[in-house]
């Protein structure tokens, strides 16, 4: 009976099946926790009454739809405990006191009321104008909320900005302080290497060139030394030398004299040697004084003592000099006989 008072009235699928229509399908699905069927069907339906209708549509829709009923399957109950609890009607109901059905959307319950046509289209005007007044007062809230967190934001923003400046203040300050404690410290630095360093430098360098000069003049006093020895050495062995080579020259020459003037040359050097030597042989007769003869014999005794006396003093000359001189003189002697 309801579709052929439809036909009677020209209301066809294609005047009742509109965008606005299919945006209430949506939400109702959305806030039941529909099956994603639902999506596939309503885009087949959209594609026959020839509506434009997309998949950001469900996206867009699903994000301003709360979820009212705990169904299955991800949920703890079925359709028919929403139907026991008031069916659809309620569902739509809580959707259209929140806003987020097109009011003014024609749908078959609405051309079923026994109220009539006309009224219906009364009572629709009426919610358009209702909805229109609840997403004004909604976009005056959601403005006033922007507004406000706008101002907060700027709020933030300033105290962040008033934060930063601070940390920036105190960190310029702090450098401040560091470049000046750097430069104090550079100054005691420079300070220090005026009135200590410098000066313990110098003394230092000066100690150490004091001890070089020391050092060197040492060296150079040992070896003037050295070689002051060395030539003293050097003249003592060149007189030594010329000393043993001066007597070694006059032995030679001496022994050369002997050699030249024979028993002669001896002579005359032994014959200054031979009166010390009778007086020390003939010493014992210089303490007689007086002498008596005795015995008749007593002055052939005298001459022998005095002839022993003298063999004595030869033998002693023999002995002390190497020369027998009483044989050298007979050879002279017998020399000069011949030469006679």
């Amino acid at each position: 009976r309801l579709a052929v008072e439809n036909l009677k009235r020209d209301l066809r699928p294609s005047r009742i099946i509109t965008r606005a229509a299919l945006e209430n399908a949506i939400a109702s699905v959305m806030a039941t926790g529909g099956s994603t069927n639902a999506v596939l069907h309503l885009l087949a339906v959209a594609r026959e009454a020839g509506v434009k209708l997309e998949l950001g549509d469900f996206d867009r829709i699903s994000a301003r739809t709360p979820l009212l009923a705990d169904m299955k399957p991800w949920g703890r109950y079925t359709a028919p405990d929403m139907h026991r609890a008031g069916g659809v009607g309620v569902v739509l109901r809580r959707l259209l006191d929140a806003g987020v059905l097109n009011a003014d959307a024609l749908t078959i319950t609405s051309i079923r009321d026994t109220k009539g046509y006309i009224e219906q289209l009364g009572e629709k005007n009426l919610a358009s104008v209702v909805r229109d007044a609840r997403i004004a007062k909604a976009g005056a809230s959601q403005e006033a909320s922007v507004k406000e967190n706008e101002a907060q934001r700027i709020i933030i923003a300033a105290e962040r900005d008033r934060e930063i400046a601070r940390a920036d203040a105190q960190r310029v300050t702090a450098q401040a302080q560091a470049n000046a404690q750097e430069l104090e410290a550079q100054r005691r630095a420079k300070e220090l290497i005026t009135t200590t360093i410098r000066p313990a430098e110098a003394e230092r360098e000066a100690a150490i060139v004091r001890a070089e000069g020391a050092r060197q003049a040492a060296i150079l006093a040992a070896e003037a030394q050295a070689k002051q020895v060395e030539l003293v050495g050097q003249a003592e062995g060149a007189a030594i030398l010329a000393r043993g080579q001066a007597e070694a020259r006059a032995k030679e020459l001496l022994a050369d004299a002997y050699r030249k003037f024979d028993e002669a040359a001896v002579l005359l050097q032994t014959l200054p040697l031979v009166p010390p030597i009778v007086r020390e042989a003939a010493a014992p007769l210089g303490n007689i004084n007086n002498l008596t003869v005795v015995d008749p014999s007593g002055a052939s005794k005298l001459t022998e003592t005095v002839a022993r006396t003298a063999a004595e003093g030869s033998a002693i000359a023999k002995s002390l000099l190497g020369i027998d001189l009483a044989d050298l003189m007979r050879r002279l002697a017998a020399r000069s006989g011949d030469k006679a």
